[in-house]
C-alpha cells in the first residue's frame, strides 16, 4: 500500500515509518500539525508538538513531501472511544488527511507511532476509517524495552527534546536516546517510579536527527532550555529544547539497518508430522423424531443489576439465503434481550456465527454490520463453516451483560495480532476480570496473509489479545479449536503445551472450512488470575463422561464435557439420549462444583457429528433441560464433521452469577466503570 507518515519528528513516528517500509509498503508523503502561531509546545492529549520548527527537515532527510496544518490543541471529546466533535483536535487530523489525499490521491494507508495509547490509536483509526484508509501501527503492543533495543539496533539517533517526569532534569534535555547508558538508566527508572521507557506515559518527546533511511542528517546549531512549569529540581519538571536554528547535512558514510525480528519472544511451534491414532467409529442412534426447541433466553439471577444471558442459536423457522436468516435472527436476538431487560444487541459481548458455506460470509457480514453500526462497543466473534442440516444457512448465537465491560478493538494492522477488518472485536472483557478472546486464525500480522505457522500462530495471536485484556492463556477457563478435515488436531495440542496447556484445556472439532482458507480457528474464554480446575471422568450408561470444569474465586464458570465410547476398537453404537442425558449430568456437576446453582447455568453448547439429528438432539435436550422452578438455559447445536478420537458428543457449559464476581472485583479494588 502507498501510505502517508503521520509526523513528529521523535523516534516512534519515524521508527514506525521505516517497519511500514520493511513490511512492503511505499511511502509518499508525510503530515503534520503544528501549533498556531508558532508556538513552542502545545500539551497535546494526542499529538506531540515538542521541536515541531524541524519536522520539516526530517520529511526532507526521509525524501518526501510534507503536508501540514495548524491547530490550537482543544481536545473536546476525551473519551476513549472518539466521537465526532466539532472543534476538537481530532477533527484538525481529519482535515490534514483529506489535504493529503487531494494532493496525493493514491495513498491509501495512514502510519502512526502508537506504542500503547489506546486513546491516540483509535483516534487515528476513527479518521481512516472516516476516510477508507487503513490504520498502520507497527508499534502496537511491542515491548517497550526491547522496541527501544530495536530503534538502536536499527541506526536511529534521536534526543530528548522535552520532560515531564520524576527521574528526569531540565540538563537531560539533549541526551541521547539510544545510547547504551540512556536505556540502562531508564530501565532503572521502570523499576523505581514505573517509568515508561519509550516515554508512553508522557515521561519525555524525541527528536531524530539521523536514521540509515535519512538521505541527510539533522544538526541542531543553536538551542534554548525553556522551563514550562515552577517545579523545583527532583520533581519532574517539565521543560522544552527549543531549537532554534537547524540545518541538514550531508551524509558520507554507509550505514544500513539492522532491524530485529518481532518475534523475541521464544520459538515457534511449528506443525509436525503426528502419528494419526486410529478413529474408532461412534454411532448415535434414536428412536426420536421431533422438532427444534425454539429460542431461548437466560438470565442469571445473582444480582439483578449484573446479569449475563444468553440466546440460543437454533434452526430457523424460515427459508431464505444466509444474509436473510441471519437478518431474521438478528431480529428475534434484539427482541428477545430487550424483553428480558437489556439493551438489545447493544449488551451483546461475543456472537458465534456458523454457516453452510463460507461463500456467502460477505453478505452475511454486512448484515452483521448493519446490526452493530449504532453500538460503539461491537462484539468479539467467531465464525466457521458447518455442515447445517438442509435449508438451514446460518446459525447465530450470542452472549450478552449489563455487567461493566471494555471492549478491545484494534483496527490498525499491527505485529501485534491481525487486524479486525470487520464489525467484531478481538475481545471483551467483563468486570476488568473475564475475557472472551474472538475467534482467531494463523494469519500474519503484518502483512494479513494466511501463514503456514498454523495452531502455533493461533494460539499465539489469542495469547497477544488476551495479555493486552490483562489475562493469559494459562488462566484459561474454555477453549475450542475448530479445524479443518486433513488437519491433525494434535497440531492444536502440540503447539498449546508451550503455554502449559493440557489436551482436556482445548476442545478440538473438525468443521469442513474456516475463513481465510484457515487450517485452524481457536477461541478462548478466560480470567485475570489463577482458575481453579477440576476434573472428573464416570462411566453412565455406556459411555465415559470426560469433565473439565474451570471456574473463578466466585461467579463464574466455564466447563468441557466430552461422552466418550469406551474403548474396544471396533465401531460402537451408543443411545443418543443415554448420551446427552450423561452430557447433562456433567454440566450440572461441573456448575455444582463450582458453587453455581441451576438458576445461572446460562449456556450449553453441543457439538455433535453431522450425522445426527439436530431437531432429535434439541428435542432431547428440551425435555432433559426443562426444570419445575427455573427456565433452561440457551442452547445451540452445532454439527460438525467429526469431533475428537472417540468421542460421541461434546459440549462447552457457561454459567455465571455475575453479581457476585462484581462484589468480589471491587473488595479486590477492580471495579469501576467499563471503558
Amino acid at each position: 500500500m502507498k501510505f502517508v507518515s503521520l509526523l513528529s519528528g521523535g523516534k516512534d513516528s519515524v521508527f514506525a515509518t521505516t517497519e511500514c517500509e520493511r513490511h512492503g509498503h511505499e511511502l509518499v508523503c508525510a503530515a503534520h500539525l503544528s501549533p498556531q502561531n508558532n508556538e513552542d509546545e502545545l500539551d497535546s492529549f494526542c499529538f506531540q508538538s515538542a521541536a515541531h520548527n524541524v519536522v520539516e527537515g526530517v520529511a526532507a532527510c526521509l525524501g518526501v513531501p510534507l503536508v501540514r496544518r495548524t491547530w490550537d490543541g482543544k481536545s473536546i471529546d476525551q473519551s476513549l472511544n472518539y466521537s465526532v466533535t466539532e472543534g476538537d483536535e481530532v477533527e484538525e487530523l481529519y482535515e490534514l488527511l483529506r489535504e493529503v489525499l487531494r494532493r496525493h490521491p493514491d495513498v491509501t494507508a495512514v502510519s502512526s507511532g502508537a506504542i500503547l495509547s489506546t486513546y491516540q490509536r483509535t483516534r487515528v483509526e476513527t479518521c481512516c476509517q472516516r476516510l477508507q484508509l487503513t490504520s498502520l501501527a507497527y508499534l502496537w503492543q511491542r515491548p517497550q524495552r526491547q522496541l527501544l533495543k530495536d530503534m538502536s539496533r536499527s541506526g536511529l539517533k534521536a534526543i530528548v527534546v522535552k520532560t515531564a517526569t520524576l527521574g528526569l532534569e531540565p540538563e537531560d534535555l539533549g541526551l541521547e536516546l539510544m545510547a547504551r547508558e540512556t536505556r540502562s538508566r531508564f530501565d532503572a527508572l521502570h523499576d523505581k517510579y514505573a517509568f515508561h521507557v519509550c516515554g508512553e506515559g508522557g515521561e519525555y518527546e524525541s527528536l531524530v536527527l539521523d536514521s540509515p533511511r535519512f538521505t541527510k542528517r539533522i544538526v541542531l546549531t543553536k538551542t534554548e532550555i525553556l522551563r514550562l512549569d515552577d517545579q523545583p529540581r527532583g520533581c519532574g519538571a517539565v521543560s522544552l529544547l527549543k531549537i532554534v536554528e537547524w540545518a541538514l547535512e550531508d551524509k558520507t558514510e554507509n550505514q544500513t539497518e539492522e532491524v530485529s525480528d518481532d518475534s523475541s519472544d521464544g520459538d515457534t511451534v511449528d506443525d509436525v508430522a503426528f502419528t494419526v491414532e486410529e478413529n474408532v467409529p461412534v454411532v448415535l442412534e434414536t428412536e426420536v423424531r421431533g422438532v427444534c426447541a425454539g429460542r431461548s433466553c437466560r438470565c442469571s439471577r445473582g444480582d439483578v443489576g449484573r446479569r449475563i444471558a444468553a440466546v440460543g442459536g437454533n434452526l430457523p423457522s424460515e427459508r431464505g439465503d444466509a444474509a436473510g436468516q441471519l437478518a431474521n435472527a438478528l431480529d428475534e436476538c434484539d427482541s428477545l434481550l430487550r424483553t428480558n431487560g437489556f439493551d438489545g444487541l447493544g449488551d451483546v459481548f461475543f456472537a458465534h456465527l456458523y454457516l453452510r458455506d463460507l461463500g456467502q460470509f460477505a453478505a452475511v457480514n454486512q448484515v452483521f454490520e448493519a446490526a452493530f453500526s449504532e453500538s460503539r462497543r461491537v462484539p468479539s466473534r467467531s465464525c466457521v463453516q458447518v455442515p447445517l442440516p438442509n435449508g438451514v444457512e446460518c446459525i447465530l448465537d450470542v452472549e450478552a451483560t449489563t455487567a461493566t465491560r471494555s471492549t478491545l478493538h484494534v483496527r490498525s494492522r499491527s505485529a501485534w495480532a491481525p487486524q479486525c477488518l470487520g464489525p467484531y472485536c478481538q475481545a471483551n472483557t467483563l468486570i476488568k476480570s473475564i475475557t472472551f478472546a474472538a475467534g482467531q486464525v494463523p494469519l500474519d500480522a503484518p502483512t494479513m496473509t494466511l501463514s503456514t505457522e498454523g495452531a502455533s500462530l493461533a494460539l499465539k495471536h489469542a495469547q497477544s489479545i488476551l495479555t493486552a485484556s490483562g489475562c493469559s492463556l494459562k488462566h484459561a477457563l474454555s477453549m475450542v479449536a475448530y479445524t479443518i478435515t486433513g488437519y491433525d488436531h494434535r497440531y492444536v495440542l502440540r503447539a498449546a503445551e508451550r503455554y502449559n496447556l493440557r489436551p482436556d484445556a482445548i476442545l478440538c472439532v473438525k468443521v469442513p472450512a474456516l475463513p481465510a482458507s484457515a487450517p485452524c480457528e481457536i477461541e478462548a474464554i478466560a480470567y485475570k488470575e489463577p482458575v481453579h480446575i477440576w476434573r472428573d471422568a464416570a462411566k453412565e450408561a455406556g459411555c465415559v463422561i470426560y469433565l473439565r470444569c474451570c471456574f473463578v474465586p466466585r461467579g463464574f464458570c466455564a466447563s468441557l464435557v466430552r461422552v466418550c465410547a469406551p474403548r474396544k476398537g471396533t465401531e460402537q453404537k451408543l443411545d443418543l439420549a443415554e448420551c446427552l442425558g450423561a452430557l447433562v449430568a456433567g454440566a450440572h456437576l461441573s456448575l455444582a462444583k463450582a458453587g453455581l446453582r441451576e438458576e445461572h447455568f446460562c449456556r450449553l453448547r453441543v457439538f455433535i457429528p453431522e450425522a445426527t439429528s439436530c431437531a432429535a438432539v434439541h428435542a432431547l435436550l428440551e425435555d432433559l433441560l426443562e426444570g419445575e422452578d427455573v427456565d433452561p438455559p440457551a442452547v445451540t447445536v452445532v454439527p460438525v464433521v467429526s469431533l475428537e478420537p472417540g468421542v460421541a458428543l461434546a459440549a462447552q457449559v457457561l454459567g455465571g452469577d455475575l453479581g457476585a464476581l462484581e462484589a468480589e472485583a471491587w473488595l479486590k479494588g477492580g471495579g469501576g466503570d467499563s471503558a
